[in-house]
């Protein structure tokens, strides 16, 4: 048993038990005095003490019931700030014992094989650029590119 049925199950026992110490004083009370008034209030006075501890009781008793029943479940709530920006590192090594010495995009070189080359046509007039990723150097003579051939 989970611990807030326990409680409130030993809080309805305790309420209880106070509810039964109040009806039996209050029935001993009645000898104190003989005065109307005095007994016209008394008897007010534990009732309304008794009815109030037995809204309280009844009021745990629910809630020991409706301790284990599954409620529907709500809207999503408010997504949260967006966190702090990570910092980008890229290393091919299989080895994680080694670090790497580029820590920060700034320190990578991701343009290095992007190579261009002139496109001309027969006449040598510049009609395009090519671009293309190669580890080898750039080559000097440009690329013709002539009629097309049916």
């Amino acid at each position: 048993m989970r611990l807030d049925k326990l409680a409130y199950l030993g809080l309805s026992v305790f309420t209880l038990v106070i509810i039964i110490i109040i009806i039996v004083l209050g029935n001993y009370g009645v000898n104190i005095s003989s005065d109307r008034n005095f007994l016209a209030f008394f008897k007010w006075y534990i009732f309304l003490f008794v009815f109030n501890l037995l809204n309280i009781f009844v009021t745990l008793v629910f809630h020991y019931i409706m301790a284990d029943v599954q409620g529907v479940q709500g809207l999503k709530g408010f997504t949260g700030d967006k966190g702090l920006a990570g910092e980008n590192s890229k290393c091919f090594c299989d080895n994680t014992d080694v670090t790497a010495d580029d820590t920060t995009m700034a320190d990578i070189d991701l343009t290095s094989d992007i190579k261009t080359r002139e496109v001309t046509d027969l006449e040598d007039n510049r009609v395009g650029t090519l671009i293309y990723h190669d580890s080898e150097p750039p080559a000097t003579e440009p690329l013709n590119v002539g009629m097309e051939i049916m």
